[in-house]
């Protein structure tokens, strides 16, 4: 069983991947949650007005530096290789979410981690960019939240240094802003 996903996760990277984003033009934007259960249908429902859509599949794992990629596995996520489709089907840009969240909590001590040293930094940027391009996607959306007012100070420079190790390849970054409402 676990070998027939491998299979269908190389046959979706063949699929038609969708065009470049130009700059000023509008995006539609939707998050894919695997973890709930309308996700999929409300993704169906919605492809042929989205531009991108932005899969909650990558957790920051707690040592700061390495990925968690438990909610992309098909194996234990059997929607993930039909939101592929779909989104390639319609073009919809596929984004992954970087998270710093473990069961619904996002833990600041591995954002800090992070955020505290470039040599982490590094390596998993180099992760990033390399999963990222091994499974076609189209960039990154980085969510990292709950964090100190210095930790907050400091992602703006993480951005930045994964924006230019992406942008190269041709691959896009976005991030999201905690309220503090």
């Amino acid at each position: 069983d676990r070998k027939r996903l491998e299979q269908e996760l190389v046959r979706l990277r063949s699929l038609p991947r969708p065009a470049l984003s130009t700059p000023g033009s509008p995006v539609v934007a939707a998050f894919y949650a695997p973890w709930q259960e309308s996700g999929l249908a409300s993704l169906r429902a919605a492809a042929d007005r989205l531009t991108h859509v932005v899969p909650a599949w990558l957790k920051l794992g707690k040592d700061g530096a390495s990925l968690d990629f438990s909610d992309f596995d098909p194996s234990l996520n059997r929607n993930n290789p039909e939101v592929i489709t779909t989104c390639r089907q319609h073009g919809v840009r596929i984004m992954p979410l970087l998270s710093n969240s473990e069961e619904s909590q996002f833990d600041a001590k591995r954002a800090h981690l992070l955020l505290n040293s470039t040599e982490k930094q590094d390596a998993l940027i180099g992760q990033l960019k390399a999963w990222i391009i091994e499974h076609g996607f189209q960039g990154l959306n980085v969510d990292l939240e709950n964090l100190s007012d210095e930790d907050q100070a400091l992602v703006p420079g993480f951005v930045r240094r994964v924006r230019d190790a992406l942008k190269p390849a041709g691959l896009e970054v976005s991030v999201d802003l905690e309220s503090s409402l």
